[in-house]
C-alpha cells in the first residue's frame, strides 16, 4: 500500500515496493509488446521456428532436418517451443512472430522483478533497486533480442538471474537446501534451453555449495532437465543429434573475427561478406576454452560473497574471445551485471546496443524496421547500406570486445584473495602461490596458462593470415 508521508498540503506520495515493482513490470512489458505487435518480422530464427514448429508437430526427428547452421544445435528440451508459439498463434489468431515473442517479452518482465526486490532486500533502498530495475526494464539490448529478434536465448537471462539469486539468499537457516535447489534447477532449465550455461555450473559448486554432498545434489539437479530431454535422442537417434550439436559453431557477428569480415567491405572492390570463417572460429574457440579452464582453475581463489563475479567473467571471455558469437547470446549478462550493481553494465549496454542496431541495419534489416520497412510487397531497409553503417558496427565491435576483457580483468582483480604466499620448490627453483593451493592445483594452472598464451599466438597468427590473404590481399 502507498503511504502519504506528512500532513496537509505538502504531503508527499511514497511508493511501496510492491506498487515499484508492478511499475517497472508494466513498463518492461509496454516497451516491448509495441513493437513485437507492430513490427510483424517473420524473418531469421522465428522462420526458422515456424519450420521447426512444423517438424515436431509431424513427430519427425529435429535434428538434421534443416541445414547445418540453421537447425536446432541445442538439447531437445526446448523443440516444444516453437509449437508452443504455433498453438498460440491458432487459438488466439495472433501472427507467429508475436506468439513468439510474447513469453520472451514475459520472461524480460519476471527479471525486472527479480532484480528489484533482490536488490531491495540486500539493502540497496527502494530508490536505488527501481533505478537498477530501469536499467533492466528500458535496456534496448534486451528489448532487441526479445520484441525485434525473437530469440529464444532470451528466455536465459531469467534463468541466470533466478540461479543467482536463490543461490545468494541461500544462508545458513532451514531453507538453505530448498534454495540451493531451486538455484540448481533454475541453472538446469537454462542450459537445457541452450547448452552453453553449462559453463556456469563450476562457479555454483565452488562458490555457493558447502562440501562434497551439496556440491553433488547441485551439480546432480542442475544436469536434471538436461540430461532427461536429452536421453531419448541418445538412445534413438544419437548420431544426428551429436552431429547437429557438434556442428555448429556459430557465426562471426560479433567479436574480434566480426572486425575482420566487416573490412572486407572497404576495399576497392568491397562487398557485404555472409560467410566468414576462414579457418578462426576453431582456434578462437580453443582459445576461450583454455581461458575459462584457467578462470576455473582459479575459482577457489575467489573470496566469499563474489558469486555474480565469477558468473560474469565466463560470458565477458566468451565475448572477448571467441570468433563466433550471435547477437542473442549479447544480453545474458546484463541482469548478472546489474544485480552484482557493476556500472560497466551499462557502458557496455550502450556499446552493445550500438553494435546490434548496425549489424541488423547492413544483414537483418527486417529484423529492425519489420513491417515499416516494407515497399511494394519486398523488404527494404530504412537506414540504406552504407561504409558510415558498417564502420559504426567495426568500431562497435572493437569497442566490444575491448570492454569485455577489460571487465574481465577487473573482475579478477577485484575477486582473487590475495594471501599470505607459500614457497614451493620445482627442482632448484621456487615458486611464491597462495598458500591454499597445492602443487598440483599450482601445476595445472600454470599448463592450462601456459596453453592459452601459445593458443592466443596461433590464433593471432591466424588472424593476420587471413587479414594479409582473404580480408586485404
Amino acid at each position: 500500500m502507498s503511504l502519504l508521508r506528512g500532513a496537509g498540503p505538502h504531503c508527499v506520495w511514497s511508493p511501496s515496493p510492491q506498487t515499484v515493482s508492478l511499475g517497472l513490470l508494466t513498463l518492461t512489458l509496454a516497451v516491448r509488446l509495441i513493437p513485437a505487435w507492430n513490427l510483424q518480422n517473420p524473418v531469421a530464427d522465428i522462420a526458422t521456428y515456424e519450420t521447426q514448429a512444423d517438424i515436431v508437430t509431424r513427430g519427425a526427428n529435429i535434428y538434421g532436418a534443416l541445414p547445418l547452421g540453421h537447425g536446432f544445435p541445442f538439447l531437445p528440451y526446448s523443440e516444444f517451443l516453437p509449437v508452443l508459439s504455433a498453438r498460440m498463434s491458432e487459438a488466439f489468431r495472433w501472427p507467429f512472430d508475436f506468439s513468439t515473442k510474447l513469453p520472451l517479452i514475459v520472461a524480460d518482465g519476471l527479471t525486472t522483478v527479480i532484480i528489484v526486490e533482490y536488490l531491495r532486500r540486500a539493502g540497496s533502498g527502494l530508490g536505488r533497486s527501481a533505478a537498477w530495475g530501469l536499467a533492466w526494464a528500458l535496456n534496448p539490448v534486451s528489448i532487441l533480442i526479445s520484441a525485434f529478434h525473437g530469440s529464444h536465448h532470451a528466455f536465459i537471462p531469467l534463468l541466470l538471474a533466478a540461479s543467482f539469486v536463490a543461490a545468494s539468499a541461500a544462508g545458513h537457516g532451514t531453507d538453505r537446501p530448498l534454495l540451493l535447489t531451486i538455484s540448481a534447477l533454475s541453472l538446469g532449465l537454462a542450459v537445457a534451453l541452450r547448452s552453453f550455461p553449462v559453463l556456469f555450473l563450476p562457479a555454483f559448486l565452488f562458490l555457493s555449495t558447502r562440501g562434497w554432498r551439496e556440491a553433488a545434489l547441485f551439480g546432480a539437479f542442475g544436469l536434471l532437465a538436461p540430461l532427461l530431454s536429452a536421453a531419448p535422442y541418445l538412445v534413438f537417434a544419437r548420431d544426428s543429434m551429436l552431429d547437429e550439436m557438434l556442428g555448429y559453431s556459430g557465426w562471426p557477428d560479433f567479436g574480434w573475427a566480426s572486425v575482420l569480415r566487416s573490412l572486407i567491405y572497404f576495399r576497392a572492390d568491397g562487398y557485404k561478406a555472409y560467410v566468414f570463417d576462414e579457418g578462426l572460429i576453431d582456434p578462437s574457440k580453443r582459445l576461450f576454452l583454455l581461458a575459462y579452464g584457467a578462470s576455473v582453475l582459479l575459482l577457489p581463489r575467489f573470496r566469499s560473497g563474489t558469486l555474480a563475479e565469477a558468473l560474469l567473467l565466463t560470458p565477458l571471455l566468451f565475448y572477448g574471445l571467441y570468433g563466433g558469437v550471435g547477437a542473442q547470446y549479447l544480453d545474458w549478462i546484463i541482469p548478472l551485471g546489474i544485480l552484482a550493481r557493476q556500472r560497466a553494465a551499462l557502458p557496455y549496454s550502450v556499446v552493445a546496443t550500438t553494435a546490434i542496431v548496425a549489424f541488423y541495419a547492413m544483414y537483418f534489416s527486417p529484423i529492425l524496421f519489420g513491417r515499416y520497412g516494407m515497399v511494394a510487397g519486398r523488404w527494404a531497409p530504412l537506414i540504406a547500406e552504407s561504409r558510415t553503417v558498417m564502420a559504426i558496427y567495426l568500431l562497435s565491435n572493437v569497442a566490444l570486445v575491448a570492454l569485455c576483457l577489460a571487465w574481465a580483468a577487473r573482475l579478477l582483480r577485484s575477486a582473487l584473495t590475495s594471501p599470505r604466499p607459500a614457497a614451493i620448490p620445482v627442482g632448484r627453483f621456487r615458486i611464491l602461490v597462495p598458500s591454499e593451493m597445492g602443487r598440483a592445483h599450482v601445476l595445472a594452472l600454470g599448463i592450462v596458462a601456459g596453453a592459452t598464451v601459445l593458443q592466443l599466438g596461433a590464433t593471432a597468427m591466424q588472424a593476420v593470415r587471413v587479414l594479409r590473404t582473404v580480408v586485404w590481399p
